[in-house]
């Protein structure tokens, strides 16, 4: 009987029908017993014997895939493969998927909930109020902003549509890659990363993690920005720098943000000290619908792949050459 390892968390919690798929398979699983993330000698450890490797956003590193001899396949539970060394995994021969339509709807959603969160004061009069202030702060109607997207993917692309009904004074987009003519009937304006960044009163971040958009906004892009704009990143940690964040904050230059990834999770740093920084603990795929979708097509990913049917969405090409320096 072939193991499969479980290491995301929740996994079957809201519906039992991936585990009962993988029984039904004959595919044996362990669902994390740790109830966090695992740390890199413990993953090592763990995937001794096992075929399948259904993940999170575990450090999936060459160690690590050079040591699990067993392991012929990865499927991931969400969209990002920055955590995966797919050039090992590849020579190793080790097969990766991933759910990449599962959290669109989700993530675009949270990010709603951020931009009006952030633009109308919400979460910090809320955090004064607690404190025994009674005190309302102006806010920022959609209708008066410049929203800009860094990204226009499965993600950012489910943004736009949702913010095209809550008509923003302007909707700027920067994404080199892609088709501008799928937003023809919609009113976005594509601009370069520098105009987007000066015009916008409020920035959200859609970008996979790699080595183009580590730190892609740091202390220059933020001292580009309008005085009391906006950051929200619910698209990988490390993209928007920390450090600078923190400072760009402090001073007031950016009068808030709402960050929901980081570059190490779980996140400890001194973000959690701002009253002007809403932090969420990865949180904006975690709806209920999304998180089902996400954990059932990843176990039939496995199914396939287990009975030498073709994968529906097994990574494709371009993934592993954007790894190639």
């Amino acid at each position: 009987m072939k193991k499969a390892l479980i290491t995301t968390i929740p996994f079957g919690q809201e519906d039992e029908t991936p585990l009962k798929m993988l029984k039904e398979n004959d595919i044996k699983y362990l669902v994390n017993p740790l109830g966090r993330k695992f740390s890199h000698a413990e993953l090592i450890d763990y995937l001794d014997g096992v075929s399948y490797l259904i993940a999170g956003t575990d450090k999936i590193d060459r160690e690590v895939l050079e040591s699990a001899n067993d392991l012929k396949m990865i499927s991931r539970v969400g969209i990002g493969l920055d955590s995966v060394d797919l050039l090992t995994a590849r020579d190793r021969e080790i097969i990766v998927s991933y759910t990449p339509d599962g959290p669109s709807k989700a993530v675009a959603e949270f990010t709603m909930n951020s931009i009006l969160s952030t633009l109308r004061n919400s979460v910090l009069t809320s955090q004064i109020l607690k404190k025994g202030i009674w005190k309302k702060e102006m806010g920022r109607s959609i209708s008066e902003s410049v929203i800009g997207i860094f990204g226009a993917g499965r993600i950012g692309s489910e943004l736009i549509h949702i913010l095209s009904y809550f008509k923003p004074r302007k909707i700027l987009v920067f994404d080199p890659y892609v088709d501008e003519a799928k937003f023809e009937k919609l009113e976005v304006e594509f601009v370069s990363k520098n105009e987007l960044l000066e015009s916008s009163d409020l920035v959200t971040v859609h970008l996979p993690m790699n080595d183009s958009t580590k730190d892609f906004i740091a202390e220059k892009e933020m001292k580009a920005m309008k005085p009391n704009s906006i950051i929200i990143n619910t698209s990988r940690g490390g993209i928007v720098n920390e450090d600078d964040l923190f400072s760009a904050l402090k001073i007031g230059h950016l009068s808030s943000a709402a960050i929901d990834v980081f570059e190490e999770e779980p996140y400890s740093g001194n973000l959690l000290d701002l009253d002007n920084c809403i932090t969420t603990p990865h949180m904006a795929p975690m709806s209920k619908a999304s998180r089902i979708s996400m954990e059932i097509d990843a176990v039939e990913e496995v199914i396939r792949f287990a009975n030498g049917e073709s994968l529906i969405n097994q990574v494709p090409e371009f993934e592993y050459q954007s790894r190639v320096k």
